[in-house]
């Protein structure tokens, strides 16, 4: 199998909003400080991975898109670990365009066997003290912060807290996937010429 992660799109207006040389322990730090809550040390990786798995259902850009070469054995594949949503597929080795996605594995409605190119969304990269940063966390610290403010009032029962991140969170989302989509297309409007009700 082989994985090639199209990566940051280039030339878009998006501008990286993080701190310089973020790492694991200064978003514990910055979240304590944010939240006023500096007992979290315990069950933070907790909390970064609730963050990160709503994140991942509800995220998707350019940043995520990843091109796989699945080998489709009697109409048969297993999706990459990290695949969260297809985007597109091409074959060389048959003229099709339906599949069915259970669990882990595509199924092809006609079996049949070679590679079949995959352009799916990848799940953000998961955040340790092995692994301190990912593009999410480069590209726009704010949704870290917010989308972790949310674990912190949930885990506290501070619904305030909580209600208040997650407007922070959502629209920093929001911000996030426009910057992307203006990236990718500017500020071009489909305009349809035909006649509509």
């Amino acid at each position: 199998m082989t994985i090639t992660t199209s990566g940051p799109i280039t030339g878009g207006p998006i501008v990286p909003s993080t701190p310089p040389d973020i790492g694991y322990s200064d978003l514990l730090i910055d979240v304590g400080e944010y939240t006023g809550r500096n007992d979290i040390a315990a069950v933070f990786p907790l909390l970064l991975r609730l963050a990160e798995s709503k994140l991942n259902r509800n995220l998707r850009t350019s940043y995520q898109e990843t091109t796989v070469a699945l080998p489709m054995v009697n109409g048969v594949a297993t999706l990459p670990g990290d695949f969260l949503e297809a985007r597109a597929y091409t074959s060389d080795a048959a003229t099709f365009s339906r599949f069915v996605i259970s669990g882990n594995v595509i199924t092809a409605r006609s079996p049949w066997t070679g590679d079949l190119t995959t352009i799916y969304y990848a799940r953000i990269p998961a955040r340790s003290l092995d692994n301190p940063s990912n593009w999410l966390l480069d590209l726009d610290y704010n949704v870290y912060l917010y989308a972790l403010a949310v674990e912190v009032g949930i885990w506290s029962k501070n619904a305030e807290l909580a209600k208040a991140a997650e407007s922070m969170r959502d629209s920093a989302i929001s911000t996030v996937m426009l910057n992307d989509e203006n990236a990718r297309w500017g500020r071009a409007r489909v305009v349809n010429r035909d006649l509509t009700p």
